[in-house]
């Protein structure tokens, strides 16, 4: 309860100390995104990201069927794939985005059964299974996904591995640490697909600096953001197929219309696509 209540008196502060967002940062993200849809709803809209679009076609070149969301949020990029017949885990450490992300499946797939008994055209709509989990401790089922996919997740983490009093390393909350436990959910030949934040965006530099690459922006929740080199770096131990830095339009509030740079990269855990590192800017 004392944690709960520094994270509700903490919320709205211009300042976030460093140690104190970091040591409670795996209460302060599903606290924040329950806020976020109890207050502002489907603040992103029901439509895919362009992440999600740009890589539906790579998923169909490459046989993908069985998928892993992470960070799902309330499923319009776990939907979409599940409305072109993919089957969908999406693995989310937030209640209120998976409540609203099952209600999302369960409204897609009733328009769809509505438009094959009007038309008698069968949909190839898949499935969808919202996991309210933290993906270190989460029971994967037995079979491994064919992919693994994460959409404007990352920036939440640290870039690096770095032990804070009182966690464990293993546990560690590090974009490194969580790449390492995505990918034990995928099978050895298959893909893991991410999108982050490219210090090319607009909001790159913003607010107060926290360490390299990293800013508070809004005065709650620092943001991390990648160079080319240091994306690289990340996946180092992976073949990266594909490396696009996408301009990506939004309006919600409290932003307004704006637009981000975001790296959308695609890799394998073995050689089974192009050899070196493809980037397209």
């Amino acid at each position: 309860m004392e944690e709960e209540e520094m994270l509700e008196n903490s919320f709205d502060v211009e300042y976030w100390a460093r140690e104190n967002y970091w040591a409670l940062a795996d209460l302060f993200g599903p606290y924040y995104m329950d806020r976020r849809i109890q207050s502002s709803g489907l603040v992103w809209g029901t439509e895919p990201s362009m992440g999600a679009e740009d890589t539906l076609k790579f998923f169909r070149e490459r046989g993908v069927e069985q998928i892993l969301d992470f960070g799902c949020g309330y499923g319009r990029d776990a939907v979409f794939f599940s409305r072109h017949g993919y089957h969908v885990t999406g693995v989310e450490h937030s209640k209120e985005a998976c409540r609203a992300a099952e209600a999302l499946y369960q409204f897609e797939r009733s328009k769809a059964e509505k438009i094959t008994k009007q038309s008698g055209k069968k949909t190839s709509f898949g499935s969808f299974t919202a996991v309210h989990a933290d993906i270190r401790s989460w029971s994967s089922p037995s079979d491994l996904f064919d992919a693994a996919f994460s959409f404007k997740t990352f920036h939440q983490f640290r870039h690096d591995f770095e032990i804070i009093p009182g966690q464990k390393a293993k546990h560690h909350l590090s974009a490194r640490n969580i790449l390492d436990f995505l990918s034990r959910f995928v099978r050895p030949d298959g893909f893991v697909i991410l999108s982050m934040f490219s210090t090319k965006d607009d909001y790159f530099g913003k607010g107060k600096y926290i360490e390299e690459d990293t800013f508070d922006i809004r005065g709650h929740r620092p943001c991390a953001f990648y160079s080319e080199v240091r994306l690289r770096d990340l996946f180092s131990s992976m073949n990266i197929h594909k490396l696009d830095l996408l301009e990506i339009p939004e309006n919600h509030p409290p932003d307004g219309e704006h637009t981000h740079r975001m790296w959308l990269i695609i890799a394998s855990k073995n050689g089974s696509g192009p050899l070196g590192f493809e980037s397209m800017m």
